[in-house]
């Protein structure tokens, strides 16, 4: 009996306690999103579907007059620099210019000459533009043209003739370390050129050619009637090679 009682304010301190645990009442489930946090994404709609507030105008600009050459602005011209000119007059009175430059290493040059179609007969016309072409074509006493052509590739050279209205030109083109070759054949094309015949059948028949074709340009035929209007019909000037010169 005594350890019944004993036991007893045990049991009794701990009955209350478990029924505290056993039947105390549930606590409801928190909400994921609070009222605020469910009416945020309403209030940001609202917000986006409002429209973007007009930027202030700007103040007109003032208007401008037309642009003018006055308002264009130009830096400082480079200093200009006239090469120094060598002359020197040969024997025979033709007169030698030279110019230096060293940027590259080559040597060019030309021969002119008073000489053109200008000076052609009226029953030859076109003698002069035959001439300058197998001046060069023909090659010399000494090689052919085609030989001439030959040994200038060789070289990466270049000479080179023609006659124009009231001027004729031998140029050339060389290597500095090829300059004694090429002046060479530069020389022997001035002054001792060889006019074969089959080259001057070439010209001619390439002439013919151009001849024939060149009314399929409208801009020439205007350029030759308005020569012939200025220059009359006799004028070399006017009417150019024909196929009966």
């Amino acid at each position: 009996m005594r350890k019944a009682l004993t036991w007893l304010p045990v049991v009794a301190v701990v009955l209350p306690l478990a029924a505290q645990v056993v039947f105390k009442a549930p606590e409801r489930p928190k909400p994921l999103f609070s009222g605020q946090e469910k009416a945020a994404p309403a209030k940001l709609a609202a917000k986006a579907a409002r429209p973007a507030p007009r930027p202030k105008a700007a103040a007109p600009a003032k208007e401008a007059g037309p642009p003018s050459y006055k308002d264009l602005k130009f830096p400082a011209l480079g200093e200009v620099r006239i090469p120094q000119v060598a002359t020197h007059t040969l024997a025979n009175g033709m007169k030698a210019y030279l110019v230096e430059n060293h940027e590259l290493p080559l040597v060019s040059g030309f021969a002119l000459a008073r000489a053109g179609n200008l000076f052609d007969p009226a029953d030859k016309v076109g003698l002069a533009e035959i001439t300058g072409t197998v001046m060069r074509t023909g090659g010399t006493a000494a090689r052919t043209g085609d030989e001439i052509d030959e040994q200038l590739e060789n070289v990466a050279a270049l000479v080179e003739t023609g006659i124009g209205e009231t001027r004729g030109r031998v140029s050339f083109s060389a290597l500095k370390e090829n300059t004694d070759e090429v002046m060479a054949v530069f020389r022997d094309v001035l002054t001792a050129p060889e006019f074969r015949q089959e080259k001057i059948e070439l010209a001619k028949s390439q002439l013919r050619s151009a001849i024939s074709r060149r009314n399929d340009n409208a801009a020439g035929i205007a350029d030759r009637s308005s020569a012939r209007s200025c220059m009359g019909e006799t004028r070399r000037m006017a009417g150019g090679s024909s196929t009966s010169t």
